[in-house]
């Protein structure tokens, strides 16, 4: 496909140009248009009919896990959609696969992984080759907080609700570094950098 349509969505300006200049570099008559929230992406489909959506995961506008499965992913319709994400694909390529996306890239791959992803979806239809053998069409998707073991989900509960690790340490008994080293490694163990995307991992999977 020589000259591709494509709508790209993702509320980082930096993330759209980046991609932008990736895409001109293999397709130089793509035509490329950029959404960053749901009103956008309605905006621009009513006259564009895009060969491919490439779509973030999570917004940083919003605190709600499901924003994605809601509010934007039931505006692509029928179009092909490729994520990319900062969200580890371990966690969450499965249920959406399930869902019909047609592949996932991790944002931190390099440039050629995600042409890579870019161009089996245009040419194949899906690109599940950088996934874990593990992770197939039909499989379910294990719980990633299992991995915590009861201190840690105790901790994870207060600094999820906003706590500061002195406000932990206190209800908790325990010392400050204690429940530092407590988040430290439960964010660790769940492939998260943010308690932001602590908070979402949370509400996602979280069934208590």
């Amino acid at each position: 496909m020589e000259s591709p349509k494509i709508l790209l969505v993702d509320d980082h300006s930096i993330v759209r140009t980046g991609v932008k200049a990736l895409l001109k570099q293999h397709y130089p008559n793509v035509h490329m248009e950029e959404a960053w929230d749901e009103t956008s992406v309605i905006d621009i489909l009513v006259d564009f009919r895009p060969d491919l959506i490439i779509s973030d995961l999570t917004f940083s506008y919003t605190h709600d896990g499901g924003y994605f499965v809601n509010k934007i992913l039931p505006l692509y319709g029928s179009y092909p959609v490729l994520i990319l994400s900062m969200q580890s694909p371990e966690f969450f390529a499965a249920r959406y696969l399930n869902m019909g996306i047609r592949g996932y890239v991790h944002k931190d791959e390099s440039d050629l992984r995600i042409l890579e992803a870019i161009q089996h979806v245009l040419e194949k239809g899906y690109y599940r080759k950088n996934l874990p053998v593990e992770i197939e069409v039909g499989s379910t998707m294990a719980n990633p907080l299992d991995r915590l073991s009861k201190r840690e989900m105790e901790v994870l509960k207060l600094v999820v609700k906003g706590d500061s690790l002195k406000s932990i340490s206190s209800k908790l008994n325990i010392q400050v570094s204690t429940a530092s080293t407590f988040k430290i490694r439960m964010m660790e163990k769940l492939g998260v950098d943010t308690t932001l995307d602590l908070a979402r991992l949370y509400d996602q999977f979280d069934h208590h």
